[in-house]
């Protein structure tokens, strides 16, 4: 079933489309234009399919850092929130694959794009129920002041930033 899924072109599966439409990134990240550019094709296509099997040591160690930031190290019980624990550290794993480790650990960083997209899905949510004519008016766009206030600048030196440089130069 995998090797025919594989073999289907882009034009019948194409799970970038679908989720731009789902998500309604026209109206909610406002940024129209994300829609049709090829950046997003071109990062997990190649440069991220072809890392992966290299980032499994970078992520493990994520994962434990996190792990032992919320639950501690010292064998004592503690009460944690499942939602925002699991929250913090499927921010700080995914954010170790494009920004790095130093990024990665800036909690105020990881809270501020999980509040991105959070806001996104809340947004799309609200979005679905008006017509496709009166959606331009109905936006609830996800601008979180937070997040842009906190990327500018620190993507400079990130993985991220990096690849899509040389993406952009090829």
């Amino acid at each position: 079933m995998g090797s025919w899924l594989a073999s289907r072109p882009d034009a019948i599966l194409n799970a970038k489309d679908c989720t731009f439409e789902t998500a309604q990134f026209t109206y909610t990240v406002g940024h129209p234009e994300i829609t049709s550019n090829d950046m997003i094709d071109l990062l997990i296509k190649r440069e991220l399919t072809r890392t992966t099997g290299t980032l499994n040591g970078e992520l493990l160690e994520e994962i434990e850092g996190s792990m032992n930031t919320i639950f501690g190290t010292d064998g004592e019980w503690r009460e944690v929130g499942v939602f925002d624990s699991l929250t913090r550290t499927v921010g700080r794993v995914a954010n170790r694959v494009f920004v790095g480790k130093e990024l990665c650990s800036n909690m105020e960083f990881v809270m501020a794009g999980t509040s991105f997209a959070r806001d996104i899905s809340v947004s799309s949510y609200i979005l679905h129920l008006f017509p496709k004519f009166m959606k331009p008016y109905g936006t609830c766009r996800a601008q979180s002041p937070t997040f842009t206030h906190v990327t500018s600048g620190q993507l400079r030196g990130s993985r991220l930033f990096q690849t899509a440089a040389i993406l952009e130069s090829a």
